[in-house]
């Protein structure tokens, strides 16, 4: 067993012992490891995360748990050092799977729109959220009336977590920032035509309409093309298959020339 990770859980638990430490699938920047721990007569379990930037999302997550919402709730922030390198968190475990097949149905897709609504209803002007960055510098222009929300940044299936069809978390916070909601509709909107197709996109979107009557979508068709634009430069860093890089480049421009356009709310 890695003498560090045992040294890191015994500082959240003195106590514990460390049975099991099992790699996990992660994102892009971001390295997982399960970790197994013996606390008396009980097993515990959590996630060490070291994304590249383990601070900012402790710090995140930590307003976002205490509003209740379905993340990951923060054990421990562990700065860079002799333990890790690069730094990293230690996450409580949600039960669960990150499983496509669990949202392909109506029910699942406008589970996951309704939650983006009720991130969405989080003040991105509030104290507790002013280290988030803004908008990227390329974004559209807010739509007039549309304060600065809380933005995850990269809401897409795969970052979904579902337990017994229910969507049980909302992972991977790193890319958050605060703008206008219409840039994580679209984005969504995006991710969803590629896995499900239009009609799922479309339950997708209804839902949201229905679950933030406060966001005004008549500019969404702008905000659609935007994310097209950017996920076409982003391909070559979702996989390194050509036939899959194809696929999803001929996806995205069909997804910004044809979407349905976006009625007034």
């Amino acid at each position: 067993m890695d003498a560090r990770l045992e040294t890191l859980v015994r500082r959240v638990h003195p106590d514990g012992v460390l049975l099991e430490a099992v790699p996990l699938r992660g994102g892009i920047s971001a390295t997982l490891t399960k970790l197994r721990v013996k606390v008396a007569d009980r097993d515990v379990q959590l996630v060490l995360r070291q994304p590249d930037r383990a601070a900012f999302e402790f710090r995140l997550l930590t307003r976002l748990h205490d509003r209740g919402l379905p993340v990951p709730r923060p054990v421990r922030l562990e700065p860079p050092g002799p333990l890790l390198a690069s730094g990293g968190l230690l996450l409580s475990w949600l039960p669960g799977r990150s499983d496509l097949t669990a949202c392909e149905t109506g029910s699942g897709v406008a589970q996951a729109a309704r939650m983006l609504a009720s991130i969405h209803r989080l003040d991105g002007r509030h104290p507790d959220f002013d280290f988030l960055p803004d908008s990227p510098a390329d974004a559209p222009s807010p739509a007039r009336g549309h304060e600065p929300a809380v933005l995850h940044g990269d809401y897409w299936p795969g970052n979904w977590l579902w337990h017994a069809g229910r969507l049980q978390g909302v992972l991977d916070w790193e890319d958050a920032h605060r703008g206008d909601p219409l840039e994580d509709l679209a984005n969504a909107r995006l991710e969803v035509w590629i896995r499900f197709g239009a009609d799922a996109m479309a339950t997708f979107t209804t839902a949201y309409r229905a679950a933030a009557s406060h966001v005004d979508t008549r500019r969404l068709a702008v905000y659609d093309r935007w994310a097209a634009d950017r996920a076409v430069g982003r391909v070559v860093r979702w996989t390194e298959d050509p036939v899959a890089r194809t696929r999803l480049t001929v996806a995205i421009a069909a997804f910004g020339h044809a979407a349905p356009p976006s009625p007034p709310a």
